[in-house]
């Protein structure tokens, strides 16, 4: 893991890099027979996973917002809230399935997140500057 990652992550790398491992380690042998005879199967099961964990948390959004005239309000926030990380964390273990070595895994995380960052910088200072942003 870079140093810079590692600071970013703070107190939290330990114990986030021992999850993730340990959930691809415990999913990779935990498996149904088919998934280990088949391994693109578990590539797509692991990485079709997190879809159905946004679809939770589409769900939760709907509770809260009530967006259902049927079903009307129903959950909380914190039900979003719990959906969300649990789509965030099932592409992490995702990730970790394909990479095999979870300071790769978190590298690429913070490598994607100081990404995010820079892009958004870029665009702000491009629209305070009256150009046409790339969005």
């Amino acid at each position: 893991m870079t140093a810079s990652a590692d600071h970013e992550l703070g107190e939290y790398r330990d114990e986030l890099a021992d999850l993730i491992e340990w959930m691809d380690d415990d999913l990779d042998n935990n498996v149904a027979q088919p998934y280990k005879d088949q391994p693109l199967a578990q590539d797509w099961a692991r990485v079709c996973k997190v879809q159905e964990e946004a679809g939770e948390a589409v769900d939760a959004l709907i509770g809260v917002t009530g967006q259902n005239p049927r079903k009307g309000k129903y959950g909380s926030e914190l039900d979003l809230y719990d959906e969300l990380c649990d789509t965030a964390l099932t592409a992490l273990y995702a990730l970790q399935h394909f990479t095999k070595q979870r300071d790769v895994t978190l590298d690429r995380l913070m490598y994607r997140a100081r990404y995010h960052r820079e892009r958004r910088q870029v665009q702000v200072a491009t629209d305070t500057h009256g150009t046409a942003s790339d969005g």
